[in-house]
């Protein structure tokens, strides 16, 4: 938890300046929510697949939800 102001940070300092940092928040949010739900689910099934596919599919789940709604 304490990362993600640092990950806002960094990232709105390489942005332009009309960026909305509570966007950025908002985003970092949600993609280290994401991070942190695969990692779990990856250990839970002791590493039967990578890391990134998990993560690929609960941010797949994320987008999906947005367009359905």
């Amino acid at each position: 938890m304490e990362t993600e102001p640092a990950i806002c940070e960094a990232l709105c300092s390489h942005l332009e300046a009309a960026t909305n940092r509570n966007k950025i928040r908002f985003l970092v949010a949600i993609y280290m929510t994401a991070l942190r739900v695969a990692i779990a689910a990856w250990l839970e099934h002791e590493a039967q697949e990578d890391l990134v596919s998990v993560l690929r599919e609960y941010l797949d789940s994320f987008s999906s939800l947005s367009h359905n709604a």
